[in-house]
């Protein structure tokens, strides 16, 4: 008789078990950390990370020779933009973002705007004829500005009659080149030579645009700049103070003088005074006005007549149906008017 197969039943060993995966586990776990310190280690060299420099500034130097004086930064240059500025060596860096005091990473890329090796050159358009304000819009588009308004009598009010440049009269066939934002002088026409306007306010306005608004009314510019202010940022300046003030009367092609500053705060304190000063104008004004009244009476016996007045111990005597008032005396009256006067001279004083 055949035996019977007995199958034998697989037995485990809990220990051995148990052991195996505590090996794999601690295999895994080295793996693991392996890669994380790995990848940590390339960041840490790929980014530089925790290694940074205060940057310099590199004004005044090339490209190249910024990144040579600092090689430890490993750090990369793109060139923007470029202007021209005759006064200062081509090539050079004249503007740079971040600005110098800031904190980096190395390898860090730094905006920059290059002095260019020569100006760009534009053709000045004829504007002869044109009104001031097409004029001024040509020439911006142009890329040129206004150097200077002269005002000749004619019929053709606010025309352009003449335009010059470094004194030679542009002409229909001209073919004259300019670099860009020069100046072009512009002969207007006006009615009457002693013609007076009323100065434009101009607190808080960018340059270009302070610019615009009187050119367009027909003044003259010239410009101050605070310390924080450059030939690069000099575009985003605003205007803080203005000499003459806002509501001076000035003839046609005088100067205004514009003063500019980069900070905001200045701008605000400067418009908030502005505002008061306007309206302490105003109630001074209204003041003057009603006691230059007053003592025109006591010059002018008639209007004592007319208003039904009398003068009593060198006061008018006002006598109505309801009460009886009593104005103050001509000298009282004129000390106030000295006081107002003088008031209103400190309000509209120019203080450079």
């Amino acid at each position: 008789m055949k035996k019977k197969k007995t199958s034998k039943k697989k037995t485990y060993n809990i220990k051995e078990i148990l052991k195996s995966w505590a090996r794999t586990l601690i295999i895994a776990g080295a793996i693991f950390v392996f890669i994380v310190v790995g990848a940590f280690i390339y960041l840490d060299n790929y980014t530089r990370h925790g290694e940074r420099f205060t940057l310099p500034s590199f004004r005044g130097m090339t490209p190249e020779d910024a990144k040579d004086a600092n090689p430890d930064m490993d750090i990369h240059f793109d060139v923007v933009d470029s202007i021209y500025v005759a006064s200062l060596q081509p090539g050079i860096i004249i503007d740079q973002y971040p600005k110098a005091g800031n904190f980096i990473k190395s390898g860090r890329r730094i905006i920059v705007t290059t002095n260019t090796f020569a100006p760009k050159n534009v053709k000045i358009p004829y504007i002869t004829g044109y009104s001031l304000r097409q004029a001024k819009n040509k020439l911006i588009s142009s890329g040129l500005q206004i150097s200077k308004l002269t005002y000749k009598s004619d019929i053709a009010k606010n025309n352009i009659l003449k335009q010059l440049y470094n004194g030679e009269e542009i002409l229909p066939d001209s073919e004259i080149i300019a670099p860009v934002n020069s100046g072009i002088e512009l002969v207007v026409g006006i009615d009457d030579v002693e013609s007076f306007l009323k100065t434009p306010y101009l607190l808080g306005e960018p340059l270009y645009s302070a610019k615009g608004i009187l050119w367009e009314e027909g003044l003259n510019i010239t410009v101050k700049y605070d310390s924080d202010v450059d030939i690069i940022n000099a575009e985003k300046g605003m205007v803080y103070k203005q000499v003459p003030y806002f509501g001076d009367s000035l003839l046609y092609g005088s100067k205004v003088c514009l003063y500019m500053t980069l900070d905001s705060a200045k701008v605000k304190t400067s418009i908030k005074y502005d505002i008061t000063r306007l309206a302490d104008i105003e109630k001074f004004s209204n003041q003057y006005t009603q006691i230059s009244d007053t003592l025109a009476m006591y010059e002018n016996p008639a209007l004592i007549i007319e208003n039904g007045m009398l003068i009593n111990n060198d006061s008018l005597l006002i006598t109505g149906k309801i009460d009886t008032i009593i104005i103050p005396s001509k000298y009282d009256l004129q000390i106030k008017l000295m006081k107002i006067t003088n008031k209103l001279d400190s309000l509209t004083k120019i203080k450079e």
